[in-house]
């Protein structure tokens, strides 16, 4: 609610996320969407592409078909 005040806007407006296990949905849309409220704005959005793109390169990794198991 405390932050949804500070940035004038309603409650429902406003999600919390922990960005150390969010998908690459949430990431992509916080760094599209989001609004950086306490800290550095380039640090944030550095640390968000590094997490998109770390998760987006263990994806392909993982769901490569020659690293299927039994395949």
């Amino acid at each position: 609610m405390d932050i949804a005040v500070t940035l004038d806007v309603t409650e429902d407006l406003v999600e919390v996320v922990h960005l150390g296990s969010a998908g690459a949905s949430i990431l992509y849309s916080v760094i599209n969407d989001g609004v950086v409220i306490y800290g550095n704005e380039d640090e944030a959005m550095n640390y968000l592409w590094r997490r998109y793109l770390e998760f987006l390169a263990i994806n392909e990794y993982v769901n490569h078909p020659e690293r299927r198991i039994g395949t």
